[in-house]
């Protein structure tokens, strides 16, 4: 019951003149219901993904314009229509990714010596720090699933990106 309809007149009319428009104002309809507010949230819970995904597509464009994907990762994304299927497609790409990464990494340490080698090894560290921090950070808890393949999708751009600089930083040494 509307209690602050019984107030003190006042000079428009006074609480009277409130309690006629609070008993005659209009009935909740389809847009007030409780199914269209249901409907309203599926509703931006697609466009929250459609987003995020769409947000993947271009936060992650090194990778992908460098050509470092595989045709299979390609195949397999293609062929995906499930997030768990997408997911499998992410895994084994990210796989790929970092024994590529790993390879990179150890062909470059072999080239370089002395105080290079620690330098290496500490611009390692801090950029597998930044990476993970990084990609946990595309983990938007009210995300949803979109937001689970967006950092999957990260840490396996990231990978691929890595691979790629210390491949080309090995051949020029």
């Amino acid at each position: 019951m509307w209690t602050w309809a019984a107030a003190r007149p006042n000079a428009w009319g006074g609480a009277s003149r409130r309690r006629h428009v609070l008993q005659n104002r209009v009935k909740p309809d389809f847009f007030h219901s409780g199914y269209a507010r249901t409907c309203l949230d599926v509703l931006m819970t697609v466009m929250r993904t459609i987003f995020l995904l769409a947000l993947a597509a271009g936060a992650m464009p090194a990778a992908a314009q460098d050509g470092t994907r595989s045709k299979q990762y390609q195949r397999c994304m293609d062929k995906a229509v499930s997030n768990p299927a997408i997911m499998e497609c992410i895994a084994v790409q990210y796989d790929t990714e970092d024994k590529r990464l790993n390879v990179a990494y150890r062909a470059l340490m072999a080239r370089l010596q002395g105080e290079r080698k620690q330098q290496l090894q500490d611009a390692q560290r801090l950029w597998l720090k930044y990476a993970e921090a990084n990609c946990v950070f595309y983990h938007d808890p009210d995300g949803g699933t979109a937001a689970v393949l967006l950092a999957e999708e990260c840490s396996m751009s990231a990978r691929a990106a890595r691979a790629t600089e210390l491949e080309n930083l090995a051949r020029v040494r």
